[in-house]
């Protein structure tokens, strides 16, 4: 056991994750270390709206891009000459680029409508939007580095987009007052700075072939499609928690829960930085013919994830719930409840993904959409009945739930397009 111990520490798996782990600490980290300087110019209620902004911008950017990123990280192993890929790189751009003038339309068209349902200055959603369209050219630069197993470019691109992003934030704020549009301003220059270099980065290594391939449009289309749903369940499963609270309770709560979520963000990164290095291996695996003993050691691993990352989160949500006052300052201390339950939702986050990959990997995106959605109106739901009966504490008791949902139902129906031996009598046997 020892020994299979020791193996499974020197695999590339852990490299990787390693490698993911430190930048991403390192990125967390600025963010972490900077937000008390921004709690303690700014008042939870301002946080709030920021924390709006936060809400709606990934509700935004599937409409934006259609997803179209995920037919690009898909297809990576498939294509393999170079020169297909690149032309499948570029349909993947025009269809952002469809997508982003339609969404601007829409918002600009009924700029009246969507100000007076989510409580926000439409002026302000189109910024938003925009800063969704240049992120995308971002998370396709990111992606790009994870499957091509870059951990080391991964990592350094996200810590400069991240200080970039900080420090221009704590400029608006600190030195020109600006408040919590001071915060958005920011990340929209920071966004578009980091983005120009991507697009310096796809033309120099020869991804721009423009030249319209219907099949790789629809391809495309068929992987990204089903999971604008997808992302719209997470969405609710993460952020509609935000808008309801804001609704029933104010900014204020809305911000004590947003500031509780952030030490989530440790356990986050950890099993953010473990799915990094291991979906591009296990879709490598999973691309040749894998036996039987292979699988075992596959779903070995996977439950030892599952152990160590649900006692990871409860002990980090244990301490963290005690260094609120000392970090954000006494009048986030409201923020206090949230922290440990915000952990332990983003634990069964992680291992939602450790098995949703294998429906990804099916091109089965229909079902992830699917597990998303209902997990997500289960998450609303609850959002909605447990802050009415417990109190502000309620949103936070509902994403444990649901995130908890989710992996359940990731699990059942991934062994369903991709069976693998979880509950053989002989699994430890190999």
């Amino acid at each position: 056991m020892i020994d299979k111990l020791k193996t499974i520490l020197k695999s590339n798996i852990f490299k990787h994750a390693g490698t993911y782990t430190f930048f991403n600490v390192f990125d967390r980290a600025i963010p972490f270390l900077l937000l008390p300087i921004i709690t303690r110019h700014i008042s939870p209620s301002e946080y709030g709206n920021y924390a709006m902004f936060q809400a709606i911008l990934p509700i935004a950017v599937p409409f934006i891009s259609l997803n179209c990123g995920e037919g690009v990280v898909r297809n990576f192993f498939s294509l393999k000459n170079k020169r297909d890929f690149s032309i499948y790189f570029s349909n993947s751009l025009l269809i952002l680029l469809v997508a982003t003038i339609s969404s601007i339309l829409i918002v600009y068209c009924f700029n009246n409508f969507f100000e007076k349902v989510i409580n926000f200055p439409s002026e302000w959603i189109l910024i938003t939007l925009a800063i969704g369209f240049f992120q995308t050219f971002s998370r396709l630069n990111l992606s790009l580095y994870q499957i091509a197993k870059k951990p080391k470019n991964y990592g350094i691109y996200k810590i400069i987009l991240t200080f970039l992003k900080f420090s221009l934030m704590i400029l608006f704020l600190v030195y020109f007052n600006k408040n919590w549009q001071g915060l958005i301003i920011a990340q929209l220059i920071s966004i578009i700075i980091v983005s120009t270099y991507s697009l310096y980065y796809f033309k120099k290594n020869g991804f721009f072939i423009f030249k319209i391939n219907k099949n790789y449009l629809k391809d495309n289309f068929k992987i990204g499609f089903p999971l604008i749903f997808h992302k719209i369940g997470g969405w609710l499963n993460s952020f509609a928690g935000r808008i309801i609270i804001n609704s029933l309770l104010g900014t204020a709560a809305t911000g004590n829960y947003s500031i509780g979520a952030t030490f989530g963000i440790i356990i986050a990164l950890l099993q953010d930085s473990f799915n990094l290095a291991f979906t591009p291996i296990l879709f490598e695996k999973l691309s040749n013919v894998i036996n039987i003993k292979e699988k075992k050691r596959i779903v070995r691993f996977t439950y030892m994830y599952h152990i160590g990352i649900i006692t990871l989160a409860i002990i980090v949500g244990l301490i963290g719930a005690n260094l609120v006052k000392f970090i954000f300052g006494p009048e986030f201390i409201g923020a206090k409840k949230f922290v440990l339950l915000t952990c332990v939702a983003f634990a069964f986050n992680g291992s939602y993904k450790m098995h949703v990959n294998y429906i990804f990997f099916q091109k089965k995106t229909h079902i992830t959409a699917t597990i998303t959605v209902i997990s997500g109106l289960v998450n609303v739901l609850l959002t909605y009945v447990l802050i009415k009966t417990n109190g502000e504490i309620g949103v936070a008791q509902a994403l444990v739930i649901s995130n908890a949902l989710s992996f359940i139902l990731a699990w059942y129906l991934a062994n369903k397009v991709y069976p693998m031996p979880w509950f053989s009598a002989n699994i430890n046997r190999s």
